[in-house]
Formats: C-alpha cells, sequence, structure tokens
C-alpha cells in the first residue's frame, strides 16, 4: 500500500514515461534515450548548448541511434578496461604559464605546475561513474599560495558543478624539495595546509569541518609550524589571493589518458546515452545514478511494474530533485499540455509584435 501510494504522488505523467522507457532501456543495456519526442530532442540540445561544462549546468546532445550502430550493439559491447594513477585537473599551457610567471619554483629541480588531483588511484568503479565527466573543461578559482622549507602550493577551488577533489584541501603543488628523502614531495603539499590550517585557522573555531573550510582562509598568516608525526618544525606562510580573482583552465582527465605533446585527453567515452548525460549534467547527479544503479540490478527482470515497486524510493527522491530544479530540468517536468501552451505563448507574442510593426 505504501508503495502504491508513493506511485500516486511521483508526479505528472511525462516523468513516469520518461523513466520507464529510460529503465527498460537500462534493464537491455542499450542507450537509454529516454524516448523522449522529437519536440524534447531538440529542446534539450538547445537548452544543453547554452550550459558551459565548466559552470552549473552540463553540456548534452540527445541523439537518435541508427539501426545497425554501435549504440544498438551495446549489448555485446565489453568496457575497456581503464587503469589510473589518477584522475585530475590537467592545467592548459596558458596556466602553467600563468603561474609560473606569477610564482616563480622554490625549488626549482623539482617543478611541477601540473594539476588538481581529483581521486587518487581510482578503481574501475570510480572510473565508470566519472565517465560523463573526463574530457571536460574545469575552471579552477586561486584562493591563496602556501610555503614552507620544503614546498610551494596553490590552494584552488573547482568552479565546476560537479568535478571536486577529494583532497580536502584541492591543490596544485608548484615546486617541492623531493631529492632521496621521501617525505618531501608532491604529496607532502596536503600535508603542509593540513598543517598550516590546524596552527593558523582552526586551533580556536568549534565549527571546523573535515572539509576545507574556505571561509576561515580569509587572512594572511606566518609562523612556525610544530613538530607533526615525522615530519620537523618549519617556518611557514599562507598569502590569500581571493581578491586577485585569479583563474586558471584545465581537462578533467586520466593521467594514463592524458597526451602530453599535444596536451589533450584521449578518454573514449563509454556511456554515450543522450538522456542520461543530460540528467547527470545538471544538479540530480547523484539522485539519477542511485536511480540508475537500482535499475541496473534489475536489467534481468523485464517486468516494469517490479522495476516501479523496487526502484520507488530512488525514484521519488530523484523526482523531489529534478522539481525542485526546473530551471534545468524543464523537458523532464512539464508535459505535453506545458509545452503546447508555450509554444502558444511564443506565436502569440510573434503576432503581437508583428501588428505593432506594421501599425508603425
Amino acid at each position: 500500500m505504501e508503495l502504491e501510494s508513493q506511485r500516486a504522488s511521483s508526479g505528472p505523467s511525462s516523468f513516469a514515461t520518461i523513466f520507464i522507457a529510460g529503465a527498460s532501456s537500462q534493464i537491455e543495456r542499450s542507450n537509454c534515450e529516454g524516448k523522449l519526442e522529437s519536440s524534447s530532442n531538440k529542446d534539450v540540445n538547445e537548452s544543453s548548448s547554452k550550459k558551459s561544462s565548466d559552470g552549473e549546468k552540463g553540456s548534452v546532445s540527445v541523439s537518435e541511434s541508427e539501426p545497425g550502430s554501435e549504440q544498438e550493439d551495446s549489448k555485446s559491447h565489453k568496457r575497456e578496461k581503464i587503469s589510473a594513477n589518477y584522475a585530475a585537473v590537467i592545467l592548459k599551457p596558458e596556466s602553467v604559464k600563468l603561474l609560473k610567471e606569477r610564482f616563480p619554483a622554490l625549488f626549482p629541480d623539482n617543478q611541477h605546475y601540473h594539476h588538481m588531483t581529483v581521486k587518487w588511484a581510482p578503481n574501475e568503479k570510480d572510473i565508470e561513474e566519472m565517465d560523463d565527466l573526463l574530457d571536460n573543461e574545469v575552471t579552477l578559482k586561486v584562493v591563496g599560495v602556501a610555503q614552507d622549507d620544503h614546498c610551494q602550493a596553490l590552494l584552488v577551488k573547482s568552479e565546476h558543478l560537479h568535478i571536486h577533489s577529494t583532497n580536502r584541501f584541492p591543490h596544485i603543488t608548484l615546486s617541492v624539495q623531493g631529492g632521496d628523502s621521501d617525505l618531501y614531495h608532491p604529496f607532502y603539499s596536503n600535508e603542509l595546509f593540513e598543517r598550516i590550517f590546524n596552527e593558523a585557522f582552526s586551533k580556536h573555531n568549534k565549527k571546523v569541518s573535515g572539509k576545507c573550510d574556505y571561509e576561515l582562509l580569509n587572512k594572511d598568516w606566518s609562523g612556525k609550524l610544530p613538530k607533526r608525526g615525522k615530519y620537523a618544525e618549519t617556518k611557514a606562510t599562507f598569502e590569500t589571493l581571493a581578491d586577485e580573482e585569479m583563474q586558471l583552465q584545465g581537462c578533467f582527465c586520466l593521467d594514463t589518458k592524458w597526451n602530453s605533446k599535444n596536451n589533450s585527453c584521449e578518454y573514449t567515452r563509454e556511456n554515450q546515452c543522450g538522456f542520461c548525460l543530460f540528467m547527470k549534467g545538471g544538479p540530480c547527479r547523484n539522485e539519477f545514478m542511485q536511480w540508475e544503479e537500482c535499475v541496473g540490478v534489475s536489467k534481468d527482470d523485464e517486468d516494469d511494474e517490479d522495476f516501479v515497486d523496487r526502484c520507488a524510493p530512488q525514484t521519488l527522491m530523484l523526482k523531489t530533485c529534478v522539481d525542485n530544479n526546473p530551471e534545468y530540468y524543464y523537458i523532464v517536468t512539464e508535459d505535453e499540455g506545458d509545452s503546447k501552451k508555450k509554444e502558444d505563448e511564443k506565436d502569440q507574442d510573434k503576432d503581437r509584435k508583428a501588428t505593432k510593426k506594421n501599425e508603425k
């Protein structure tokens, strides 16, 4: 009975129709097009072309698959096994040049100026989940610069809706002492920011969370960092750079798929499903992926009614999120009546403008 009431409250029929259709094609492991009307496809393309992959909205185009196409044959397609040391936003040459001019290397023998790590040692599932994000362009905002006797690094913040570092302090290592010691290599940047933050900004603040508290990093600091574990006492500084509004441009890629010769990501996207890319490109990415995972469990079950019952909680969470973000998902939430009403309003507006022009 509870599931029935949940289904009844799931909203407009267009939403249920699209997602049941999407579920069926997911179950078949095909292209998950969601059986959108051709007019909706046009709207998705037009709206998506206005969304920057680096801003708040995703970028996607929805296309029909041709008989015998690779999408149609996706049942027999086996995903390429991909491994990587890390996934990162790799800086473009012009951004590297900008950084080297603005922040000369303190340790010239060990310069980096290369990337912001997003995920260290991603596994196969991690790579599958980031499939639609790889090769996206990303803007990084420079927040501050830190240095001690061993390392020099930038604190940055991603402006992308979905691409963020799993490190507590997202950073770009500029230069580091290196040498034979295992202590002071690029990964020490994490430790440097942790030490500075604990000593200068969080010691007397009870509201500190486990994430990077950018709001607290709003002032310059210099002083001594006490010994911490295997790391000796050292002098350090942190300079806030938020007022400079410096931005860097990069590309999200796996290190094993990055071509350093032409500075491009050579990752081939596995999931070309236009409908799925559209859904993941907006603010309901996580809710859609949970729904998608539930549908995936049902891939061998062809009973749509079983799917509706089994995935009711995920469907409701997704619908709630979609309803709360109509500026992106309006194509999914509006029914045919809404579409016709908007078209009629546009036609009436054109007629009024034409009448006024003729009167003149």
